[in-house]
């Protein structure tokens, strides 16, 4: 029998990869909470209600039961859109729709039960803005539609941390002018180096300038968050946190593709130049998502491209 061949090289690079990956600071995948309180008609508390939470895009679901005090918790929840369901025998079964979790939201939907046979249902579609009484932590969302339908000189989505109050997001440049590429952020009067940048829960921070390392294309982000106070202790590096997370796939399949054109037709001659100089920008790409195993196992990916040809004086 023959031996399988070993390779120095690929030992080598395992070896690396492992010590590179262990290096990096790591912290929790982003996911949120749904908690509440289950009460019947009359205000009081109902305990051993059975509460589920289902994501409607991969029919992933959890289970809790109400304590003695009518209180639920479910925590590490994908983000995305959930339906939650509350059963208990001689209650109306009661579904609450269109529940959409957010980077590290901690979502209150308290629930009320009315008398009555378990196979009649009460259906509620429409929700009210979910509040947040249980965290300290102060930030806001910054969703894929603002992301996608905003105008973005180079497509960078750390430019819309400043729709953030308080948030000034700059450039860093060269000698020569010219821009380097990692844009860093300034959130309520602290340092752009106490700015943590995290995507899907692995840091992303530039080491030399205090910027975002790796900026994934804007039709690749899902949503993120930008917290600027008493966030929770495993955030606690610096005084700021920008917290991206990348879309993933679904039971349905999902794309886009896009091409976006800037050159130099409307551009004025440069005073000192004779001519004008050449400006050419083609940013293109595209996103596919889907099934691998429907309910199961899901894939998502993304190309995004850019070619500049640009004449500088």
């Amino acid at each position: 029998m023959r031996g399988r061949p070993f390779s120095i090289t690929g030992l080598v690079f395992t070896v690396v990869t492992a010590l590179i990956v262990g290096a990096l600071p790591m912290h929790a995948a982003p996911t949120g909470t749904i908690l509440g309180t289950v009460r019947d008609a009359t205000g009081a508390v109902i305990a051993g209600v059975e509460v589920k939470v289902l994501n409607t895009a991969t029919n992933f679901s959890r289970t809790a039961l109400t304590d003695s005090l009518g209180d639920y918790i479910l925590t590490s929840l994908p983000l995305g859109n959930y339906m939650i369901t509350a059963t208990l025998q001689g209650f109306k079964q009661s579904v609450i729709q269109n529940i959409v979790l957010q980077v590290d939201q901690q979502a209150r939907v308290d629930i009320s039960l009315q008398v009555g046979e378990i196979s009649t249902k009460v259906e509620v579609t429409e929700t009210q803005s979910l509040l947040v009484t249980d965290t300290s932590a102060v930030g806001q969302v910054i969703e894929n539609k603002k992301i996608v339908d905003l105008p973005l000189n180079g497509r960078n989505f750390t430019q819309l941390a400043a729709l953030t109050p308080g948030a000034l997001t700059s450039q860093v440049t060269g000698a020569v002018g010219e821009q380097h590429g990692f844009t860093t952020v300034q959130v309520a009067g602290g340092q752009s180096s106490k700015t943590e940048f995290l995507l899907d829960g692995v840091s992303n921070q530039e080491q030399l300038f205090d910027g975002v390392q790796f900026v994934p294309s804007v039709d690749a982000i899902q949503e993120f968050k930008v917290q600027s106070n008493a966030f929770s202790a495993e955030y606690g590096r610096g005084t700021a946190l920008i917290n991206a997370t990348i879309k993933g796939g679904t039971n349905e399949y999902h794309g886009t593709a896009f091409e976006f054109l800037r050159n130099d037709h409307l551009d004025a001659r440069n005073f000192f130049d004779r001519g004008k100089g050449i400006l050419k920008q083609n940013q293109f790409g595209g996103t596919l998502g889907g099934p691998v195993i429907k309910d199961r196992t899901f894939f998502f990916g993304n190309y995004d491209g850019t070619r500049l040809r640009r004449g500088l004086t």
